[in-house]
């Protein structure tokens, strides 16, 4: 259990880390990315299972299949929600609001590798 705190530790300064790099203008365009592309993922997953589930299956492992599925689909979605979002980096590239912008990154940074964690912690109960 130590080693899980350690691990989610890291993660959380990574994150921040990222979030102070990045900005908080890019680091809020990837956290909503990640945000609804998962929303738009619950929401199309069904369609998605239907569609391509019979065409896809192979060695007759479903759960593999889906595991893919949700997966090419997630990334997707992110990535062109991700496209649409970062285009508000010129807001971010002023040189009065470059500071204030770093900083809130790093808040913001933080914060998303708390909610990473606590998916991991959920998941790690889940399958204990």
């Amino acid at each position: 259990m130590k080693m899980f705190y350690a691990i989610g530790l890291l993660i959380i300064l990574v994150a921040a880390w990222k979030g102070w790099k990045k900005g908080f203008v890019q680091t809020l365009g990837n956290v909503c990315a990640s945000i609804l592309s998962l929303g738009f993922l619950w929401i199309l997953k069904n369609w998605a299972f239907d569609s391509f589930l019979g065409t896809l299956l192979f060695c007759h492992s479903v759960l593999l299949v889906r595991l893919v599925i949700c997966v090419a689909l997630f990334l997707i979605l992110f990535f062109v929600l991700k496209a649409v979002i970062v285009s508000l980096r010129v807001v971010s590239s002023l040189p009065i609001i470059r500071g204030l912008d770093r900083l809130l990154g790093l808040v913001l940074g933080g914060l998303f590798g708390v909610v990473i964690v606590g998916i991991m912690t959920i998941f790690y109960e889940w399958i204990r």
